[in-house]
């Protein structure tokens, strides 16, 4: 819910709470960015009619611009500016805004946000391996492989040759799909579902239809996870902010977290930005260190594994085998980036 308005927050909480939802209060647009995507429906106060930062906001289905006075122009102009679904007369309909609310389908996916601080700190393997872990767990995950500058999550996975659906086939996809149906042409990998990158020479992400494809994916499983490509801002400044938490993968030197800073700004618009500190043969920076030196919480400690490239090489996914620690890891990091 966006609103400065007092009396209106407290209006829409009450009727929200009426149908067995929460409301998130958001007091301007600014606030409300690193949100805006994520909730099942968002509810906008005609009293932000004149915030400066409401047209920036990107457009998405399921607004609805709630006002106590529909003779005004004010709340008819916000609701063309958003691309609103429609303008909710707290005063005249009662019941229309709860009818709303009672019919949310707020089935959409925890997606988390995988990318490196710097080159070869291990990003792409920490993605797969949360997403073969959420398969693990009987969730129904889908790894979204954004790199083009990577040979591709399907090799990772072993399934390069498998047929399914690539992002270069996407590249005209103008408005959401079924998530049904999308998910019937993915790849199907170890646990999950993948959608990767093609590796014939100049393929790319397509941009214009990026977002419209990660949210159709988010909209049909429980756990997306998007291995964002830090050589390419333009986009992680599309993806980052539909991310629900953004995991950045440092390794433990000065070099590394250096770069990781630079990193970390890049994914800042996504409000939840952790550490995955991932050790190397030698000793390196404390984490405490590095997580004070960048101001982001610690999520976990990835484990050296002297045998990891070895086992990918082979054919086999990264954590192949129940013993294996960074196999063990990555389902403890997932089970606490899962908590809400």
């Amino acid at each position: 819910m966006l609103s400065a308005d007092p009396d209106l927050v407290d209006d829409i909480r009450r009727r929200v709470v009426a149908s067995g939802s929460d409301a998130d209060v958001a007091s301007s647009a600014l606030i409300a960015r690193g949100r805006w995507l994520h909730a099942p429906l968002v509810l906008v106060g005609d009293d932000l009619a004149d915030d400066p930062d409401i047209a920036l906001l990107p457009r998405r289905a399921g607004v609805v611009v709630a006002t106590r006075d529909p003779a005004l122009s004010r709340p008819w102009q916000l609701a063309v500016t958003l691309s609103a679904d429609s303008v909710v007369d707290l005063s005249a309909s009662p019941t229309a805004l709860l009818d709303r609310l009672t019919s949310l389908d707020t089935t959409r996916a925890r997606v988390i946000g995988v990318i490196g601080g710097r080159g070869g700190a291990g990003a792409s393997v920490l993605a797969a391996l949360l997403a073969m872990a959420a398969g693990a767990a009987d969730l129904d995950a889908v790894l979204v492989d954004t790199d083009p500058g990577s040979a591709g999550l399907d090799l990772m996975l072993g399934v390069e040759d498998a047929p399914g659906t690539r992002w270069h086939d996407l590249a005209d996809l103008g408005a959401p799909v079924p998530p049904d149906r999308l998910r019937a042409t993915l790849v199907r990998g170890p646990g999950c579902d993948v959608l990767s990158v093609g590796r014939a020479p100049g393929e790319a992400i397509p941009l214009k239809s990026a977002p419209v494809v990660l949210d159709s994916i988010a909209l049909g499983c429980a756990v997306a996870v998007v291995d964002l490509p830090r050589s390419r801002p333009d986009v992680v400044e599309l993806l980052a902010p539909r991310c629900d938490v953004v995991l950045v993968v440092v390794t433990p030197d000065v070099r590394a977290a250096t770069s990781a800073a630079r990193t970390a700004a890049m994914v800042a618009p996504c409000l939840d930005v952790r550490l995955v500190i991932r050790r190397d043969r030698g000793g390196g920076l404390d984490a405490e260190q590095i997580s004070h030196w960048l101001s982001l919480p610690i999520a976990a400690e990835l484990p050296f594994d002297s045998g990891l490239v070895a086992t990918i090489d082979r054919g086999d996914p990264p954590g192949f085998g129940r013993r294996s620690r960074v196999r063990q890891v990555a389902h403890l990091l997932l089970e606490s980036v899962l908590q809400r």
